[in-house]
């Protein structure tokens, strides 16, 4: 690749939503940043996350607004760090979680369930693929991360409103041909861990 990147999300007004995407090049010898470009968002649309795809070649962004939200999917040039937008996605306002190899991803959609997609790794596009139960009433999952093997799915998750003093923690195995995931821990559950 040409060198590495920062992408950053900026709160550009009062409500503390962001609405400006800047991407940055790294000078490799003094750490200082370049800015590449900028891409302005519309006030009535709000970015919470984003990540990057384990092969570097996309960036994920979640958007939420009136009536709309989805997933946007983003190419990264390797040479300048230019993004080029590829799809929108109703994966969810909570950027997906990949797979180590970058073939399937996870996200939330909607409280009441956790979705698995197949990623193209020609755009970043995302199709689903599965569909169950989700982490529960008011349960927001603040991410998802795979173990390194690529053998099971953890999420970090706390409910709304602020209503218990911990968060909660689940686990999924990963079935290595499909992605398709099977639910193994849940800590509401845990007598030990739970509320």
């Amino acid at each position: 690749t040409g060198g590495a990147f920062v992408f950053v999300l900026t709160l550009d007004n009062p409500l503390l939503e962001p609405n400006t995407l800047s991407s940055f090049k790294v000078d490799p010898g003094t750490g200082s940043l370049t800015l590449v470009q900028t891409i302005n968002y519309q006030p009535s649309l709000a970015q919470w996350n984003m990540s990057v795809h384990p092969s570097g070649k996309f960036l994920y962004v979640s958007e939420v607004g009136t009536g709309s939200g989805c997933t946007l999917a983003y190419l990264i040039d390797p040479a300048t760090g230019n993004l080029t937008q590829s799809s929108c996605s109703s994966a969810g306002f909570i950027v997906p979680g990949f797979s180590p190899s970058g073939t399937f991803a996870y996200a939330q959609p909607s409280y009441a369930s956790i979705n698995t997609y197949s990623v193209n790794q020609g755009d970043g596009s995302l199709t689903f693929l599965q569909s169950q139960d989700g982490l529960g009433l008011g349960v927001v999952p603040f991410f998802f991360v795979t173990d390194p093997l690529g053998h099971a799915l953890y999420a970090t998750a706390g409910k709304l409103g602020l209503t218990e003093p911990c968060g909660f923690l689940f686990a999924w195995t990963i079935d290595p041909q499909s992605g398709l995931l099977t639910e193994v821990y849940d800590s509401q559950n845990d007598p030990y861990f739970g509320p």
